[in-house]
Formats: structure tokens, sequence, C-alpha cells
């Protein structure tokens, strides 16, 4: 997703995704479900591009709004499970846009909250099919805050990466 030298910003630090929220009400478990809007302007086609995202909200989660660049670690720790992860995003707001995998969601979120992120989006392995399975997320923050989590199926991750180069991706929420 980065550009070679002399590109500008990689293509991450351009996104935003937007994250509205709408109540499903199941028999024995209360789910909200996401959804994710990914808006992207592409100055080399001259056109804007969005796409729509099924997600679901982490049990633990609080359920709102948010919208900011995107961050992907740059680390060797491509799946954010060290506590030393870093993000692409250096804008004041932005959400952590991370694979599932090798830890728990809990750390997953921790480590993103801790970084700076005002929401963590975690995507289904390529693997795992588009399901968006329930998901709780405790950790050491489940008392005060246990930040923003949302939970969406591969293609989320297949429609960031597959915007065009130097897409610049802005969204703002609204409630359905």
């Amino acid at each position: 997703m980065k550009g070679s030298q002399g590109d500008g910003p990689p293509m991450a630090w351009l996104m935003h995704l937007a994250v509205l929220c709408q109540a499903a009400v199941r028999v024995q478990l209360a789910q909200s479900i996401a959804i994710v809007n990914v808006t992207n302007f592409s100055a080399s086609a001259n056109r804007t591009l969005t796409t729509s995202v099924p997600g679901r909200y982490g049990n633990n989660s609080p359920v709102k709004g948010a919208s900011g660049v995107v961050g992907i670690p740059t680390t060797q720790d491509a799946l954010a499970c060290e506590e030393n992860v870093d993000f692409s995003a250096t804008e004041s707001t932005w959400i952590a846009l991370v694979e599932r995998g090798n830890c728990t969601f809990a750390k997953k979120i921790e480590n993103g909250i801790r970084r700076g992120a005002a929401a963590v989006v975690i995507f289904n392995s390529a693997g795992k099919g588009n399901r968006t399975d329930p998901f709780i997320h405790y950790g050491k923050s489940q008392k005060s805050n246990p930040g923003m989590a949302i939970f969406v199926a591969h293609s989320c991750w297949s429609s960031c990466s597959v915007i065009s180069e130097g897409a610049e991706e802005s969204a703002k929420p609204s409630k359905d």
C-alpha cells in the first residue's frame, strides 16, 4: 500500500473510514451491526469511489460513530499483537485497520487504542471468509474504556487495498 519514494504519503494515510451504527436485537444476545463506509477520491482517475461494508461491534465496544484516516501496522508485527506496534497514520484522528490472527481481539484493540486510534477495525483473514461473528474483547481497559472495536469481513480489507494508488478517503458518520 505504500507508494515509492517521491509519490507522497502512502495511500493508507489518506484513507478515512466512517462507522455507522444500527442496532439489531437478537433473541438472547443484543448485537450491534456497524456499517463501515470507505469513500476515496482518486486524483489520478479524477473520480470518487464509495464502498459500504457491514461489520459487527464488539460485545464490549461502545456503539457510536467514528471517522478518521486509516492506520495500518507498519512494523514487523503486521497483526498488531506486540505492544510496540506502530501504525502508518499520523493525523490527529485515525482508525486502526488490522487483520485477525496471532493474538486476542482485546490485545489488538488495546494496542491500537494505546497508540491513539479513535477505533480499531479488525478484518477477517482471507481464509476465514466474509463472516462477521460476534466477539468479546475483555482487556486491561475493560472497566474504564474498552475502546471502540468493529469486526468486518475480509472484503473490507480488499475494498481498502483495491482503491487506486494515491486515493484520498473521507467519510462522515450518520445514523439509520
